[in-house]
């Protein structure tokens, strides 16, 4: 019974123990900035430290490849009876052999080095690829964060205005100076308003959910995640801040000399998009060099042709002979003599084979012209991307230049509206609609500010640069 009970629980500890929870690296108290979401998942990211065991086993295997040129050395040993028969009956009889084996020549010994050396170049350059895209991931849920902690605190700041809007509208009712219906429609309004600061707050705990797992984290540390940033910033990106003030971004320049703010006209904004003069063409020119020297894919596409390359030179290798020596010494307790040593040379070359080399010649011949056209293809695409990335940015910092208006005068058309309403010269429901405006106007920009920065970050992903975010 005790045997039985032993094996139910060896069983249960077996299938358990692969959900038993790692050691967090994340400290429970620690306020987690940008740079260090990056190091936690350059160090933990699950899908990183299994691409970086496989890069591992790729080194590993050239190594076992190089290992092919140096000497092999076997021992051999033996122990027999033979039936002599008649008087002399069995006779026993003891042997073992040492022997030594180099290589000195040949060609698939050497480039079968060479390819396995290319195998764990592209297994590099895959990790590459993957790092800098698992660092997009975290920059871009990071802010994705800090986005819907601005969506929630909009949704709070609107239900305060809606809650006082409410709050009025009830005391004018008891002076009668408002109907039911009046009190009706703005608790309604209200209840609208919880609706969506419940969404925004799902949202949030969702993307807090996905950048735990980018950095390797079990979902048990989300009520431990705290950012320290507490809203999205675009100051610390002196790139984005100076196309801004370009602009004439309000949040990015001096205000006018008289005090007022200048409002761009809708012919000016549209004019502004068409002159298309926010990136130089020696700017364009600079990361799309860039991107040819360091875009991961680039670089294993030219591992690419050199392998190809490679395994055309070891076809034609077939052609040539093996050649390598060899040495022994045996030791037999029969015969004569019973201790004896040999050396030689030895050679193995294949001198006809039905054409099949030449068939492999023309095949690999085929497959390098494949990969220089595969390497072609990825820069095209590089470049397309890196335009691509350019248009998206370009189109990022005018929706954010628009929405930056659009949040002043939203504030500047609240501040009128509730003068007006304290008057009486508007009705409920046109201060409501200020109110949702402004709301609107405020995620807009919150929105506009994260898909800013989501574009910088996709330029750098596009071009292969995984720089520091500093």
């Amino acid at each position: 019974m005790n045997l039985f009970r032993y094996i139910i629980c060896c069983s249960l500890l077996s299938i358990s123990s692969p959900f038993v929870s790692e050691a967090s690296h994340l400290d429970s108290n620690e306020v987690l900035s940008l740079k260090k979401a990056e190091e936690l998942a350059l160090d933990y990211n699950k899908s990183l430290q299994a691409l970086r065991q496989s890069a591992e086993q790729g080194g590993l295997r050239y190594k076992q490849a190089r290992a092919r040129y140096f000497p092999t050395i076997s021992f051999s040993a033996f122990a027999k009876e033979t039936d002599k028969g008649g008087a002399i009956g069995y006779e026993g009889s003891l042997g073992s052999s040492v022997r030594l084996d180099q290589v000195l020549f040949s060609s698939s010994v050497y480039h079968g080095a060479k390819l396995s050396e290319l195998d764990a170049q592209l297994l590099f350059w895959d990790l590459v690829a993957l790092e800098n895209t698992v660092l997009f991931d975290v920059r871009t849920t990071y802010f994705s964060v800090l986005l819907a902690q601005g969506q929630v605190e909009v949704q709070q700041q609107n239900i305060d205005l809606l809650v006082e809007a409410s709050d009025q509208e009830l005391r004018k009712q008891e002076l009668g100076e408002a109907t039911l219906f009046d009190v009706r429609r703005s608790q309604v309004a209200v209840a609208n308003a919880l609706f969506e600061f419940y969404r925004a707050n799902r949202e949030l705990n969702e993307a807090k959910n996905r950048l735990l797992n980018l950095l390797g984290e079990d979902a048990e540390m989300f009520e431990h995640l705290r950012l320290v940033e507490s809203d999205i910033s675009l100051i610390t990106v002196p790139f984005l801040t100076e196309k801004l003030e370009t602009l004439g971004v309000r949040r990015f320049r001096e205000e006018q000399e008289d005090g007022v703010e200048k409002i761009v006209s809708g012919e000016d904004a549209v004019l502004i998009a068409q002159q298309r003069t926010l990136f130089s063409a020696d700017e364009m020119d600079y990361w799309e060099d860039f991107a040819r020297k360091h875009q991961p894919f680039i670089q294993s596409s030219l591992v690419q042709v050199s392998r190809a390359e490679r395994a055309l030179k070891q076809k034609y290798g077939a052609y040539t002979p093996d050649v390598g020596v060899y040495g022994a010494w045996t030791n037999n307790d029969q015969g004569a003599p019973k201790s004896f040593g040999e050396a030689g040379v030895s050679l193995s070359w294949t001198l006809f084979d039905s054409w099949e080399r030449e068939y492999g010649v023309c095949e690999l011949k085929s497959a390098v012209e494949e990969s220089k056209i595969n390497l072609k293809k990825s820069q095209q695409a590089t470049e397309a991307d890196v335009y691509d990335r350019f248009f998206q940015l370009e189109e990022a910092l005018l929706r954010y230049f628009s929405a930056d208006q659009s949040v002043y005068l939203a504030e500047e058309a609240i501040e009128q509206a509730r003068n007006r309403r304290s008057i009486g010269v508007i009705t409920p429901l046109e201060y409501r609609d200020a109110l949702q405006s402004l709301t609107e106007a405020r995620q807009t920009l919150n929105q506009a500010s994260f898909d800013l920065l989501r574009s910088y970050y996709a330029l750098w992903n596009a071009v292969g640069f995984s720089g520091d975010t500093e």
